[in-house]
């Protein structure tokens, strides 16, 4: 039997496997250094994240598994003896063979330009196409953070050839150019500006308490600024007092009313240098870890006549994006491949769309298995065959954190509950994130060896660079792949029987799950469930990055503002707020959803309604299980007589409303509730009574 090797698994090679394997007297070896055929004609769509990688790479071995008599070899070919026929690989190996065929395709031309092939980025293969994608959304990203960076060119894009290739991709930069400006992932882009919220003095200050928890907890950059009492009144400057209530709101300290909670602080002491204080304040507030700011003012100071100040924002930069050293680079994948169980823990990855694509492509490269803790964000797609698990407060151990040898903490306030669930003793633990050492809470640990400062995009960026110039152990690589996607697949059937109505009652997965139904890639969903955290994020089942987002904070009643303000800043999208009964009380739906008609931000909001204050009960009974709270039902917890939750959001914005106490009325009630808001531009309450507990 004759003996054919063949190098390069590209269209030329394939085609001729193909041919010459329908002889039964050729032995065949395709050698090439990837196992996969990529699509060239498509590389350009994954270079803008059109498409996944997986979509233009096809295995070798699968398109060529009906041919017994060809031989797929992984290697890179270094050398090729013609007068023996022999072929010398990197890694070590020679073949010999009757024939040789040369396929190895073409790589990029430079011609000679000086400072071409180390400053541009050609698109021959795959990782070349990976490789611009990222640049591309880091790029996206750093203008998003710094909207300055338009300005001096950063979104410019120059294509070197007109042929098949430089036309797609040019084609392909206008649509994408299109889709930002309508879908407004990128929010800042679009606007330019933080958010900024005025508020009356010292009382008005207070009652901001809970949404300023919630943003410095959150990350949420925002500069609040507040009025102050006149410091004079005596009329010896313009603005001095003449109400009586300036008297009654005057305090020693008021900045100290959030300075336990905001970045930065300041009172402004005269109107000559607002300017840079202002500036100032958005530094913070802009730089990882990114919260909220918060200045004072005098009304003398508001009423000081100054010349026109000129300043430039330039001035004020958001702090560098920081990434990992080499040598944390080159440790943390050393770790990652030598484990026989590596796991990504992380909460709020997903905040940057950038980081969970990275995180997927390692994942997948090295098949990590992903826990989820607290998730505030869609960090990990769900439906994943490596996304293990996502735990809040359930007093259980989960299976993939207890067997994990390695863990990967990725951008986690909690990454997990160590008086019921924690790593095994002997685990080793590496924290990145942008606040490793949580400045702003008193008391975390996590027993991590390396705690590393670093956006995560960037560092996961970083982590697959370095893996693509390694070789690892594939054997052991498709043994963590399956054993992580048995669990997968064990939880997928253990939630879907779950979702089955098996009772006269909606349970909240049966509700979850109906609402999942009606949802589409339009939508974005805010988690404020409370004790159904847990519950909606199993059933919601999100995929997208940006799709699903809780406040990551603790200050109830977060909701209903946060869909009036995701729907400003997505008008196309479909906004739906998912809030226990509790927390839709906390929110004040009746300013919510005046302000909600007001400002035409329609969006659903569905109540899960378990007749009063469960979380309370559950906390007792963690603490004292067979305490006063096991014995009686009536711990003052109850709102009974139950609220009319969707007729105060009928009576105070127009919204439809609907209440559901049976599974038949569900269905109705979903369909017109979003038909309300998708149609009609109406906001919707649907309060759904669920089985007490």
């Amino acid at each position: 039997m004759k003996h054919v090797i063949i190098i390069g698994g590209g269209f030329a090679g394939l085609s001729c496997a193909r041919e010459l394997a329908r002889s039964r007297e050729l032995q065949i070896t395709l050698i090439d250094k990837n196992n996969y055929q990529q699509f060239q004609p498509l590389l350009y769509q994954v270079a803008t994240a059109t498409l996944a990688p997986s979509n233009v790479a096809f295995n070798l071995r699968n398109t060529l598994r009906q041919h017994p008599n060809v031989d797929i070899k992984m290697a890179e070919v270094v050398s090729v003896d013609l007068i023996t026929r022999t072929v010398a690989t990197k890694e070590g190996q020679q073949y010999q063979g009757d024939w040789l065929v040369l396929a190895a395709g073409s790589q990029a031309n430079f011609f000679g330009t000086p400072g071409a092939d180390c400053n541009s980025y050609p698109l021959y293969s795959l990782r070349d196409a990976e490789k611009l994608r990222s640049r591309i959304i880091a790029v996206l990203e750093a203008a998003d953070r710094d909207p300055s960076l338009v300005e001096k060119g950063a979104l410019n894009f120059v294509i070197v050839g007109a042929g098949p290739t430089g036309t797609e991709m040019a084609g392909a930069f206008g649509d994408a150019a299109c889709v930002l400006q309508k879908d407004k992932r990128f929010k800042n882009l679009a606007t330019g500006q933080a958010q900024v919220v005025l508020v009356h003095v010292e009382c008005g200050t207070q009652s901001l308490a809970g949404a300023v928890h919630n943003a410095a907890r959150g990350r949420i950059p925002v500069l609040i600024f507040a009025g102050a009492s006149p410091f004079t009144q005596e009329g010896e400057l313009p603005g001095t007092r003449n109400e009586h209530i300036h008297w009654l709101q005057d305090v020693f300290d008021q900045r100290g009313l959030v300075r336990g909670y905001v970045k930065y602080e300041n009172e402004l002491r005269t109107g000559k240098n607002i300017k840079q204080l202002v500036f100032r304040a958005l530094q913070f507030a802009h730089s990882d870890p990114r919260g909220p700011v918060y200045l004072v003012g005098a009304r003398e100071v508001m009423e000081e006549a100054v010349e026109p100040q000129s300043v430039d924002p330039a001035q004020f930069p958001r702090l560098s994006t920081p990434a990992l050293a080499p040598d944390d680079v080159a440790t943390i994948v050393d770790a990652l491949v030598r484990a026989r169980r590596p796991l990504v823990v992380t909460s709020y990855l997903g905040r940057s769309a950038a980081a969970v694509e990275q995180l997927v492509a390692l994942c997948e490269r090295l098949a990590i298995g992903v826990h989820e803790s607290v998730p505030n964000y869609v960090n990990f797609p769900s439906d994943h065959p490596l996304y293990q698990d996502n735990q809040w407060n359930e007093p259980e151990q989960s299976r993939a954190l207890a067997e994990a040898d390695t863990v990967l903490v990725l951008d986690s306030d909690v990454p997990w509950i160590p008086a019921f669930n924690k790593p095994r003793a002997d685990a080793l633990i590496v924290h990145i994130d942008s606040d490793p050492l949580k400045q702003q809470m008193p008391l975390f640990y996590i027993g991590a060896r390396r705690s590393i400062r670093a956006d995560t995009a960037v560092a996961l960026r970083q982590l697959n660079e370095h893996l693509a110039g390694i070789e690892v152990d594939e054997q052991a690589i498709a043994e963590r792949r399956a054993h992580y996607a048995a669990l997968h697949e064990e939880r997928r059937k253990r939630l879907l029987a779950r979702e089955e109505l098996t009772a006269n009652a909606v349970s909240p997965a049966y509700l979850t799950a109906q609402v999942r139904r009606r949802l589409d890639d339009n939508t974005i969903v805010l988690n404020e469930g409370i004790t159904n955290y847990h519950t909606i994020v199993d059933h919601l089942a999100a995929r997208r990055a940006g799709s699903l987002i809780a406040s990551g904070a603790g200050s109830l009643g977060w909701n209903g503002g946060a869909a009036i303000g995701v729907k400003l800043a997505c008008p196309d999208k479909t906004v739906v707020a998912l809030t226990g009964d509790g927390s839709y009380l906390f929110s004040i739906p009746s300013a919510v959803h005046w302000m909600a008609r007001k400002y035409e931000t329609p969006f659903v909001q569905i109540v899960y309604n378990n007749g009063g204050w469960r979380a309370p009960r559950l906390s007792t009974l963690s603490v004292h299980p067979h305490g006063f709270a096991s014995k009686t039902r009536d711990l003052g917890l109850s709102f009974d007589p139950s609220p009319d939750y969707a007729g105060i959001a009928a009576a105070a914005g127009g919204a439809l409303a609907r209440t559901v106490r049976h599974p038949a009325e569900l269905d109705e009630a979903l369909d017109a509730a979003f038909d309300a808001v998708r149609r009609q531009g109406r906001a919707a309450v649907v309060d759904v009574v669920l089985p007490s507990t």
